[in-house]
């Protein structure tokens, strides 16, 4: 029975470090953040330590990880951030300003308006610009440009 516990714990580190070097060499490979990511999830290793791993391997990618684990999944955004920063303390001021930005994103694509679909229904073509008012107060009737020959300069010798 000890041999058999042995020989599972033997298998668990080996399938540990196995993970490990799939990450890194991920990276070696160089691809991109999220297919590292989608990677590791396709391993069965959670975005929180794949994040961890990534930081260790390359601290300089801590913030782009953060970024796209939070895109990934917003409602681990802490522990991401937790692991990205316990890993790379030297990037904790990037780690956090990149997790402030991906909250944003997060909440920006979670928010749900249809602000285009909501144009376009009313009639309206959302991608087209405001139309100026002729004459209309602070804006000429004519553009403002120099005729050629009148631009002040000196003589053209």
């Amino acid at each position: 029975m000890k041999r058999i516990m042995i020989g599972l714990l033997a298998l668990t580190a080996l399938q540990i470090n196995v993970a490990l070097a799939d990450v890194s060499s991920d990276i070696d490979a160089g691809l991109s953040i999220e297919q590292v990511l989608s990677n590791a999830q396709g391993e069965g290793i959670n975005l929180v330590e794949a994040v961890a791993q990534i930081a260790a391997k390359d601290p300089s990618m801590a913030a782009a990880a953060v970024v796209a684990a939070i895109s990934i999944d917003p409602s681990q955004a802490s522990a991401i951030v937790a692991a990205a920063t316990q890993a790379a303390p030297n990037q904790a001021n990037a780690i956090s300003q990149a997790a402030e930005v991906a909250a944003a994103q997060a909440q920006i694509a979670s928010s749900g308006d249809d602000i285009e679909g909501e144009a376009t229904a009313a009639g309206r073509n959302p991608n087209a610009a405001t139309p100026a008012i002729p004459n209309g107060p602070g804006i000429p009737a004519t553009p403002a440009i120099p005729s050629p020959g009148s631009g002040g300069g000196g003589s053209p010798a």
